[in-house]
């Protein structure tokens, strides 16, 4: 059995980037509610129960907070089940290779914390907007720096030091 760590966004200075439609070439559930509705919980218990058989696992943690699980991946059985709600965004593809998973009737949610949710979602994607300003800022002062720094670095002799860590690294196995 082999788990891996893993993230599959990032909030960047282009906005959030995201690589949830490569987590699996195999079939994905998407599930959709509001925070708070259980969605991380479930993946979190479905890959205990299938990491409990034995199955290969990769986690995917959400960039924003690192306790809760924005996907998970059954290796070997090529499945994967994905938040599909806000910032990372994904609708079925209608091909038949995934399946949309509501975590709340419809019918029985009241309008009203249908209105608030939505005027949730809008205010997070307006300061996900304003955080890619701010990674945009910081990367602009990092590459400043970078234009300072990058004449004094003797880039032969990093490769050297590199190549020789590697060689002691394979002469101790």
């Amino acid at each position: 059995m082999q788990q891996r760590f893993l993230f599959a966004g990032a909030n960047t200075h282009k906005g959030f980037v995201d690589l949830f439609d490569n987590i699996t070439d195999g079939y994905t559930y998407i599930m959709h509610g509001v925070p708070g509705c259980g969605k991380s919980t479930l993946l979190k218990t479905v890959a205990k129960h299938f990491s409990q058989k034995g199955e290969n696992i990769e986690y995917f943690y959400c960039s924003a907070d690192p306790e809760s699980l924005d996907a998970i991946h059954i290796v070997n059985r090529k499945v994967a089940i994905v938040d599909g709600t806000a910032p990372h965004v994904r609708q079925s593809k209608n091909d038949g290779t995934d399946e949309i998973v509501l975590l709340f009737d419809k019918s029985t949610v009241p309008q009203d914390i249908i209105s608030k949710a939505r005027k949730i979602q809008s205010r997070k994607k307006k300061l996900f907007a304003r955080a890619a300003k701010t990674h945009k800022r910081a990367l602009d002062a990092h590459m400043q720096l970078e234009q300072l720094y990058r004449p004094l670095i003797n880039f032969d002799h990093a490769t050297k030091i590199t190549r020789d860590l590697i060689a002691s690294i394979e002469n101790k196995s």
